[in-house]
């Protein structure tokens, strides 16, 4: 009986293998369809290990299957086998070079690992041969900007992006982010403004506003910004400090240091709002006050607190 069950696993081998011949035979499909298929089956009920070793199985019994090497691709970036990805990804631009998909993965495994400068290149030749593909122009200007390449590159890829999405209120905000950061403070209230419009309840839209309002010194303006942004998002010490610096450039010290009170109240171990705020009482005349923020300072910023007192003599 022991022998009878040790055949029985053959057996079935021998009757699937055929069964497989027979399928393809009928169906006229080759044994790295078979294996794709196979492979597709199991990427869908996320056997990873298993799918690619029968992409790996369609591939070497079909040396240029575009597909296989693309889905092979795709389950080791999903799991994370980034160098892998990139190899697999290189070989299927080796055989479909002119096809924009394969560049735009290849700059995403990139990117996941460090590897700006090489993303940087294959989103670039994404986008040249797609020149309509958002999700690229998005993902170039990102590599740009983690590659510590701000300016005119990432503007670019930005101003693309919200040209293919013009009702899109990330990108019109990322834009504007771009442009303040190259001092472009009027292109920049441009672009948050478009930001606000799509997306009124953007509270970083209003903090970003602010900001370029700021750069092109139109300080109520951004005040009015701040007001808003707290609107949507109440008790942020950090919008009462910026609040209280706008009041401060107006020469509003009443309205300065009542921002102030509300940023240190939220945030009491705040160096920066405690030495603006006794700054504030120091310009007001109100010296006691300006000393009091001076002996909490000392126990939060040593330096801060002797550049508060030079200020305060």
């Amino acid at each position: 009986m022991r022998g009878k069950f040790q055949l029985l696993p053959w057996c079935l081998l021998i009757i699937a293998a055929v069964s497989l011949q027979g399928l393809a035979q009928k169906s006229g499909n080759t044994g790295a369809d078979l294996y794709y298929q196979k492979g597709l089956e199991f990427q869908r009920t996320n056997h990873s290990a298993e799918a690619i070793e029968a992409f790996k199985q369609a591939i070497a019994l079909k040396a240029d299957f575009a597909d296989a090497y693309a889905k092979l691709a795709e389950v080791y970036a999903g799991s994370g086998q980034y160098n892998d990805a990139v190899e697999t990804l290189q070989q299927l631009i080796n055989l479909v070079p002119n096809e924009a998909d394969p560049y735009y993965k290849l700059g995403v495994a990139f990117s996941y690992l460090g590897k700006q400068k090489e993303a940087i290149s294959a989103f670039e030749q994404a986008v040249r041969l797609k020149p309509d593909d958002p999700a690229a122009y998005e993902r170039l200007a990102s590599a740009y900007r983690h590659a510590g390449r701000y300016g005119n590159k990432e503007i670019e890829a930005l101003e693309q992006l919200v040209r293919l999405r013009p009702e899109n209120a990330a990108a019109s905000y990322k834009l504007g982010e771009a442009y303040s950061q190259s001092g472009r403070y009027t292109d920049a209230v441009g672009s948050f403004q478009q930001a606000i419009r799509l997306e009124p309840g953007n509270e970083d839209a209003y903090q970003g506003i602010a900001f370029a309002y700021t750069g092109l010194g139109q300080h109520q303006k951004a005040i009015d910004a701040l007001k808003k942004a707290l609107e949507i998002k109440p008790d942020q010490p950090g919008t009462y400090f910026k609040l209280g610096l706008s009041s401060l450039l107006l020469h509003q010290y009443e309205e300065a240091i009542e921002n102030l009170k509300q940023a240190v109240r939220l945030d009491p171990k705040d160096a920066k709002a405690h030495f603006a705020l006794g700054a504030a009482f120091s310009q007001k005349g109100e010296k006691q006050k300006a000393m009091k923020e001076y002996e909490i300072l000392k126990t939060l910023n040593a330096d801060l607190a002797s550049e508060l007192l030079r200020k305060m003599n």
